[in-house]
């Protein structure tokens, strides 16, 4: 990540050394990538400051997060047992009662 003038560089605290990749960012600053799990798979994560949340398609083996809008609905792949498929997912907040 290139800002003030720096390159900063990060990692999914429980990815594999040398496993995280950052795909896209929006203009809030939002990101998203994949990493490689202890699990030996790919898993989607999208970094909003310094939080960084896991993406996965159900039942997939693998899960790539290509990229991000404006409005935070990212794009990517998922790999399962019928093959290679996109999805689009959109972030909901949730109401607290």
């Amino acid at each position: 990540m290139f800002t003030s003038g720096r390159i900063i560089s990060f990692d999914i605290p429980s990815a594999k050394p040398s496993g995280t990749a950052a795909n896209g960012i929006n203009d809030s600053g939002q990101i998203v990538g994949t990493y490689v799990g202890s699990d030996g798979n790919f898993h989607g994560f999208i970094r909003e400051g310094s939080t960084f949340t896991k993406i996965d398609c159900q039942g997939a083996i693998n899960t790539i997060a290509w990229g991000i809008n404006a409005k935070g609905q990212i794009a990517g792949n998922c790999d399962n047992a019928t093959g290679l498929q996109g999805f689009v997912a959109s972030r909901t907040l949730l109401k607290r009662p």
